[in-house]
C-alpha cells in the first residue's frame, strides 16, 4: 500500500482514534458547561424570587408587630406601594394575565420605568418584583402590539410619551425629547417615530399645535 508498513498503518489508526476521542471530549465538555450555566441561571432566578418574597413577608411581620417599638423607616410612597402590590400579586394566583398586564402598565407609567435607556428584562424584573418568565409570558399574550417582545413594548411606551412631550413641551429640542422618552439616539427615535406615525417628530408637533390653535379659535368665536 504505497510503501506503508502495517506498523505505520496501525500508528495512523491510533492517531485518528485519539483525535476523534479528543474532539468528542471537547464537545461533551462544552455541552456540559452549557447545561451547568443554564442550571445556575435558573437557580439564580428562583433564589431572587424567594428572597424578594421573604423580604416582603418579613417587612409585613415587622410592621404588624406592636411589640417591636421601632420607628418605621421612611419609604418613598411609590416604592412602598410597589412592594405591597407585588406581594399581593404573589398571594393572588387567580389574577388573570389581563389584570397583570394592566398592573405592569400602571407601574411603568407611574414611575416612567420605560424612560430608562438601559432597561432590560432583568432590571425590569427586579423593579416589578416579578420573574422574567412571568413578564415575557404576559407581554406575549396581552401586549397591544405584535410582536409582543419587551423591546417592542418599550418602544410603544416611549413613542407615546414622546408624542405627549412634543405637545406639552413645544420649546424642547428633538434631541431632548428623544432622551427624555428613553431613546439612546436621535436617529433611532426619528426613524421609529416616522415608521409608526408617518410623520417626523417636528411635523407631528407642528400639526398637533396647529390643530389645538384652530380648536381654541373655534371655541372663542
Amino acid at each position: 500500500m504505497l510503501g506503508v508498513t502495517p506498523q505505520q498503518l496501525i500508528v495512523w489508526l491510533i492517531i485518528v482514534v485519539v483525535v476523534a476521542l479528543i474532539i468528542a471530549l471537547v464537545i461533551v465538555l462544552r455541552l456540559a458547561s452549557t447545561i451547568v450555566d443554564n442550571n445556575h441561571r435558573l437557580t439564580r432566578e428562583v433564589n431572587e424570587a424567594n428572597r424578594a418574597k421573604q423580604k416582603a413577608e418579613e417587612e409585613l411581620r415587622r410592621r404588624s408587630d406592636p411589640t417591636t417599638g421601632a420607628a418605621e423607616e421612611p419609604m418613598k410612597p411609590t416604592i412602598k406601594k410597589l412592594q405591597q402590590e407585588a406581594y399581593t400579586l404573589r398571594e393572588r394566583p387567580e389574577m388573570t394575565n389581563a389584570e397583570l398586564m394592566a398592573w405592569i402598565d400602571k407601574q411603568m407609567d407611574e414611575q416612567l420605568l420605560f424612560t430608562k435607556q438601559d432597561l432590560d428584562l432583568k432590571s425590569l424584573s427586579q423593579a416589578l418584583n416579578l420573574t422574567q418568565r412571568c413578564i415575557v409570558q404576559v407581554l406575549k399574550t396581552q401586549a397591544t402590539f405584535v410582536p409582543a417582545t419587551l423591546n417592542e413594548y418599550l418602544t410603544n411606551k416611549r413613542l407615546a410619551y414622546a408624542c405627549k412631550l412634543l405637545v406639552e413641551e413645544p420649546n424642547w429640542t428633538v434631541d431632548a425629547i428623544a432622551h427624555e422618552a428613553g431613546f439612546s439616539a436621535r436617529k433611532t427615535f426619528q426613524t421609529q417615530f416616522k415608521d409608526r406615525f408617518g410623520l417626523t417628530p417636528t411635523d407631528y408637533k407642528t400639526k398637533r399645535l396647529q390643530a389645538e390653535r384652530q380648536g381654541l379659535q373655534a371655541t372663542q368665536t
